[in-house]
């Protein structure tokens, strides 16, 4: 096992449902081919005071509990980030959400993941029957693909052995009353357009509740969707209809 850190706000014993957010890749080792790592400015600075901190703003943003889970290797949690998206991260973090619930007394969840962490959300979905609400930004869901547009013979990790969620749709839990929100740029540098919305027209194809809603890339790569996936997170957990988030964030 490892130690995986949490950051909550907003949680008391009489809340059933709490948002859970994964964040994606700030710092790893470069990829196939290269040698060395990389950590991207916006991890720097980042300690439990400035996650606490970012736990208490989201959780007042949604007027929900809000729970930061960080992945293995990065943001206090032990391990070796080197290997995301293999499937040893996702049953830690499948893991992780259970103890939390046991311990807060949760019943309902709306998940969200960017890039990476919505890779996290995607693998959970094949796992969890307690999922109301998943949003999915800018997320890794079509690995295989996404090697082949960008020219690598691997995952960017130097893996093989990698979770695919486009490969695994056919185990993705059905519940008809969980809401599946796929948030793309279409000028996505980083994770290519056509891989994002390929694994939304199949997940629809097997009859699962998936809205793709496009939106602008707001940083050079196109890659950062803005804190709007937080406003549907909310809406959806709200029980609001898919066209009243649709509205709400455009």
């Amino acid at each position: 096992g490892e130690c995986i850190r949490y950051f909550t706000s907003g949680l008391s014993v009489t809340d059933e449902s709490a948002v859970i957010f994964f964040d994606g890749v700030q710092v790893a080792h470069f990829g196939p081919g290269r040698t060395g790592a990389f950590v991207l400015r916006s991890y720097t600075g980042w300690n439990t005071h400035t996650l606490r901190a970012l736990a208490a703003k989201r959780a007042e943003q949604l007027r929900l509990p809000f729970i930061w889970i960080s992945r293995p290797g990065v943001y206090g949690s032990s391990g070796d980030h080197h290997q995301r998206r293999r499937p040893r991260e996702s049953h830690l973090l499948n893991a992780t959400i259970d103890i939390i619930k046991n311990r807060y007394g949760l019943t309902k969840l709306t998940l969200v993941g960017f890039s990476g962490g919505g890779h996290v959300v995607a693998a959970l979905m094949t796992m969890r029957q307690d999922i109301e609400c998943a949003v999915i930004a800018s997320g890794i869901l079509d690995v295989e693909s996404r090697n082949t547009q960008l020219g690598w013979e691997t995952d960017i990790t130097g893996h093989r052995d990698f979770f695919d969620p486009k490969r695994e749709i056919e185990h993705v839990v059905t519940d008809h009353s969980r809401r599946v929100f796929v948030v793309v740029s279409q000028r996505d540098r980083r994770v290519p357009f056509s891989t994002q919305e390929d694994y939304a027209k199949a997940l629809a194809r097997y009859g699962h509740h998936v809205r793709l809603l496009r939106m602008e890339g707001l940083d050079t790569d196109g890659h950062w969707v803005g804190d709007e996936i937080y406003d549907i997170a909310r809406h959806c957990a709200a029980g609001e209809s898919d066209d009243v988030i649709v509205d709400a964030i455009h």
